[in-house]
């Protein structure tokens, strides 16, 4: 038995070709190139509308990859962790976060994120696919319009001149800057909001940002660049959450976070060092009219597929 198992050896080493190729050679460490400028756009642009950089990367890394809905939607969650990690910093830097705000919305989000994680697992590629291109076409005039949906107080001047009861950078009433915890209401309103987002980002993989951003300009009181920056924090928890769910659901593909990190990290902090002094209305048109585009296209994608 022992020299017939060493004769297979041999004739298995000796065989043209060499061993036998993996079936899918991007799923362990192949061509991974575009994974990088992939990342580098999705965390500039993102970091400049305050949305994080999953509306981009989900359908480029699924046409580069050929990935599954599922697979696009998880990996998505950690280049969004890099983008907004990256942008937060240079925002909290320039003093336009709001610390206890941004806590909030993450503890409801990152609770609800590894649900919403089990949620998306349990549907099918065709149903993963149709609310994916719904959620793009709901977000694109929701990203257009978000100034006169939720119009945020804007003076930056009044950040400059510190927190004050009337609203300045701290936050709701400037009290967050200083360390006191916003009224009870306040809080539930925080929490809630993060308990939905945290929903929508662990099932889709995108939409956090744009609904954090627009939920928190809702509440009042809070400066657009401060919004931008506490969304950005918020962010990271419900992100890391979702992401370790579809790991251990087997969705995530690992070989490819690294690229897109690194790509959405550089990406984001060039962004948002220019964004914390530059205005971004034409940038926000052009990427809903983007956005809306994917949408179109995704849905289309999706109404073909056989209904099984």
């Amino acid at each position: 038995l022992g020299l017939r198992v060493a004769r297979r050896a041999l004739a298995s080493a000796a065989a043209p070709g060499g061993p036998p190729q993996s079936p899918n050679p991007l799923r362990y460490g192949g061509p991974i190139l575009p994974a990088l400028p992939i990342g580098v756009v999705s965390g500039a642009v993102g970091s400049a509308v305050g949305i994080g950089g999953a509306l981009v990367a989900v359908p480029t890394t699924m046409h580069a990859y050929h990935l599954r809905q599922l697979q696009a939607n998880s990996t998505a969650l950690l280049l969004n962790v890099a983008t907004c990690a990256s942008g937060a910093l240079v925002f909290a830097s320039a003093g336009h976060v709001d610390p206890i705000a941004g806590c909030l919305v993450a503890s409801g989000a990152t609770a609800t994120a590894g649900p919403g994680a089990r949620l998306a697992h349990a549907m099918r590629e065709r149903t993963q696919r149709l609310v994916f291109a719904s959620a793009l076409l709901a977000l694109a005039p929701v990203i257009a319009l978000k100034p006169v949906i939720a119009p945020a107080n804007d003076d930056e001047a009044k950040e400059d001149e510190g927190p004050t009861h009337a609203g300045g950078g701290g936050g709701w009433n400037g009290s967050s800057a200083l360390g006191i915890m916003p009224p009870a209401e306040k809080v539930a309103y925080y929490v809630g909001l993060g308990a939905a987002v945290g929903v929508a980002s662990g099932a889709l993989g995108i939409g956090a940002g744009t609904m954090m951003s627009v939920g928190l300009a809702l509440a009042g009181g809070m400066p657009h660049k401060t919004m931008l920056g506490t969304s950005m924090v918020a962010q990271i928890g419900p992100g890391l959450a979702g992401a370790w769910a579809h790991a251990r659901l087997g969705n995530l593909r690992v070989d490819l976070v690294p690229a897109l990190a690194a790509g959405a990290t550089i990406g984001s902090f060039i962004t948002s060092e220019a964004a914390v002094d530059a205005p971004e209305e034409g940038l926000r048109a052009a990427f809903a009219a983007f956005v809306a585009g994917l949408g179109m296209h995704a849905l289309w994608g999706a109404l073909r597929m056989p209904k099984v």
